[in-house]
Order: structure tokens, then C-alpha cells, then sequence
């Protein structure tokens, strides 16, 4: 996103997509592989930076409500809930106190 920086996109980002409202680390506190489904049904490998988010509003409407649906989870559970492998191993490690992939 022009003009702002990875930390800063990341917020806008959990904005769009989750309806939060917080601060976010300046510092990405891991990263996982997977692959991206492209619009036109073509794959490309990827990598999610992660940034962690002090949630401090949740909004009852944001950007893409009618397209995703907003739910809390531990992270043992998260970890159990998401379909990428790296991200699953991410959960994990982080509940664990492991270091985070990167």
C-alpha cells in the first residue's frame, strides 16, 4: 500500500478484512508460506508477514463484512481452525512459546 509502511498496512488490512481497530508492532512477529489462489484460478507461492495488533475497537460494520465473518480464538484453537500448514505451525509455535517461523 503506497505511502505506508508494512506495520501500517497490516492495520489497514485487519481493518478491511476483520473490522478491528487497534496498534500494531512496528516489528513482524513471524511469517508463513502458502500458496495464493489467483482471480484467474492460477496459484502463486506466497508469504504472509504477521504483526501483532492490540485490538482496541471491534466496528459492527467494516469494508468486507458481507464477505468474511469475525471470530476470536485461542491460539491452540486458531491452529487447529486455519487451512495453511506454515500458519497452523505459526499458531502452534507461538501458544508454545517457540520461535516463530520466519
Amino acid at each position: 500500500m503506497a505511502g505506508k509502511s508494512d506495520a501500517e498496512a497490516a492495520l489497514q488490512e485487519a481493518r478491511e478484512e476483520a473490522g478491528i481497530e487497534g496498534t500494531v508492532s512496528d516489528t513482524p512477529i513471524g511469517s508463513y508460506h502458502f500458496i495464493k489462489l489467483l482471480d484467474d484460478g492460477t496459484t502463486k507461492p506466497s508469504q504472509a508477514v504477521i504483526y501483532s495488533v492490540r485490538v482496541l475497537t471491534q466496528l459492527n460494520k467494516w469494508d468486507e463484512k458481507d464477505e468474511r465473518r469475525r471470530k476470536w480464538f485461542s491460539l491452540r484453537k486458531a491452529a487447529k481452525a486455519v487451512f495453511e500448514p506454515d500458519l497452523a505451525k505459526f499458531l502452534s509455535n507461538l501458544a508454545s512459546g517457540r520461535p516463530a517461523l520466519f
